[in-house]
């Protein structure tokens, strides 16, 4: 028994809820970055467009924050590596990697490899 308040898992669940709220609470952040990006190359408007486009692209971001914070907590690192099934209307699914730091890299490539093979095998052949 524990004298603390809190669980592994709670920590995991608050700092995952908090990531989560720091892409939604990003307005107030998101012009000044973009002027700092863009600001001496953009008119106002460019601006304002930029701006609009950044909001859209965080209101459909997945909340993965969960995902991040337990690979953290694990002590994984994503992989440039993924895999993504394509439609002809768009991603099917996407399939992204994380494992130990101390993975060696012919293993991770391995890795990738082996679930895009496997994976192949239950996919329509096209002629």
């Amino acid at each position: 028994m524990t004298d603390l308040p809190y669980t592994d898992n709670d920590l995991r669940t608050e700092a995952a809820r908090l990531l989560a709220s720091a892409a939604r609470d990003a307005d107030d952040r998101i012009r000044p970055a973009v002027q700092r990006k863009w600001g001496e190359q953009a008119t106002p408007e460019v601006i304002d467009e930029a701006c609009d486009e950044l909001v859209s692209l965080l209101d459909r971001a997945a909340d993965v924050s969960e995902w991040a914070v337990n690979l953290g907590a694990d002590g994984l690192e994503p992989l440039d590596s993924l895999l993504s099934m394509q439609t002809n209307s768009g991603p099917l699914c996407r399939i992204h990697f994380a494992v130990r730091p101390d993975m060696p890299e012919e293993m991770r490539r391995a890795l990738v490899e082996g679930v895009a093979m496997e994976i192949a095998k239950y996919l329509p052949q096209t002629d």
